[in-house]
């Protein structure tokens, strides 16, 4: 997973990083090497964000559902 991609998912789904770095769990600094590109995150680390992805979808879902009613 490149940097942009790893920035681009954040900005996606509005996150900040201290927001994604708590949801992974990694530290703030962690994911900012990742994201400048001075690390290179972990092979899980796209399996993680999907995983992320879905449980935001998710209760994005449930929060419309529940405003509907």
């Amino acid at each position: 997973m490149t940097p942009a991609e790893i920035t681009t998912f954040r900005a996606r789904h509005g996150l900040t990083r201290a927001a994604l770095a708590r949801l992974l769990p990694v530290s703030y600094r962690t994911l900012e090497y990742w994201e400048r590109g001075q690390i290179h995150p972990p092979r899980y680390l796209h399996r993680a964000l999907r995983d992320i992805e879905a449980g935001l979808t998710q209760a994005a879902a449930e929060v419309t559902a529940h405003g509907r009613q």
